[in-house]
């Protein structure tokens, strides 16, 4: 989604304001992605050979590490659904780099970012992982869908822990 695109959705929003749509209201999906504390990436250099990130999906219990090139900018992603369907074709895999894997030209985006675009951004790309960068480029941070559901499921249930349950008398 560009800029454009990404103005109007907003205005669809605006224009809308406080409108239940589905089980949402444009009201959260109008909302900033840093509302849902997005959490620090996993950064490895595109030179890292595969036998050293594996056991980060492992020890970080994470889904995809980012791909930085010597500058430290976001260049790749790479995710468990690369080691099975792109790295695993290949019989010596775990000593060739990241980079001969990864996903390039990857979607990113920033914090002021509205959830709206980011569920369509991960909608229509069919990912799971949204990274976010700086001014200059730099990841740092992420958004998964998991991070949108657990949100959308607390606030959900606020209101139902909020009520008191009243004491019976015996």
């Amino acid at each position: 989604m560009n800029k454009q695109n990404e103005q109007d959705l907003r205005f669809m929003l605006d224009a809308t304001e406080n409108v239940t749509i589905g089980p949402l209201n444009t009201e959260f999906l109008a909302k900033p992605i840093s509302i849902l504390e997005p959490k620090e990436p996993i950064l490895v250099k595109e030179d890292t050979l595969i036998k050293d990130i594996i056991p980060l999906f492992q020890t970080h219990k994470c889904e995809a590490v980012f791909i930085t090139n010597i500058d430290e900018k976001l260049v790749g992603i790479y995710t468990e659904r690369d080691l099975v369907l792109k790295s695993l074709k290949d019989k010596d895999f775990e000593n060739n780099e990241v980079s001969l894997y990864m996903t390039k030209d990857v979607l990113s985006g920033k914090m002021d970012h509205t959830i709206a675009y980011v569920l369509n951004i991960l909608s229509d790309g069919g990912f799971k992982q949204f990274p976010i960068i700086d001014d200059n480029g730099y990841p740092i941070a992420h958004i998964t869908l998991r991070n949108i559901l657990d949100y959308i499921v607390k606030e959900s249930i606020k209101p139902l822990l909020d009520v008191s349950i009243p004491k019976v008398n015996n």
